[in-house]
């Protein structure tokens, strides 16, 4: 059976495989966050490997014990790529707090879709609406954006 405070082991921070509840804080949910982020604007996972290849505790236990390097696709621009490296920063003391997030997602540059990645509330109006709006194209080999890639 496995064992993660929540979710699966690739998306679980370092010190919620190593330390389970004891290593619980409120930057557990940003490095997941990070997690997702960069497969939803890279279309791949940050670690170094195949999703799903390794599937069980002990492997995640070593990985990260060894130092769990990430893989950041480096086709995102800087400001996102150095944005997802505070959100995945193995050591939970220099990782993002949720406020820091959710102020550095603000500052973001957009995405190719000139709407931003995760958009507005209403940013994406002709999804809601139906309403076609001109779409930018998305640098070789990204979506454009999570909402309109």
């Amino acid at each position: 059976m496995r064992e993660a405070p929540c979710g699966s082991f690739g998306d679980t921070s370092p010190e919620g495989i190593l330390l389970g509840a004891r290593g619980a804080n409120e930057t557990m949910d940003v490095f997941s966050f990070g997690v997702v982020a960069h497969e939803l604007l890279a279309g791949r996972w940050p670690h170094p490997f195949r999703q799903g290849a390794f599937p069980e505790k002990p492997f995640w236990m070593h990985y990260y014990a060894q130092g769990g390097a990430m893989r950041l696709d480096d086709r995102l621009p800087l400001a996102w790529r150095d944005f997802l490296a505070a959100c995945l920063s193995l050591d939970p003391q220099r990782r993002l707090t949720p406020d820091q997030l959710v102020s550095g997602l603000a500052g973001l540059p957009p995405c190719s879709c000139g709407l931003g990645a995760f958009g507005k509330a209403g940013a994406h109006a002709d999804q809601a609406t139906r309403i076609p709006l001109p779409r930018q194209r998305a640098p070789r080999g990204l979506p454009a954006c999570v909402l309109c890639g």
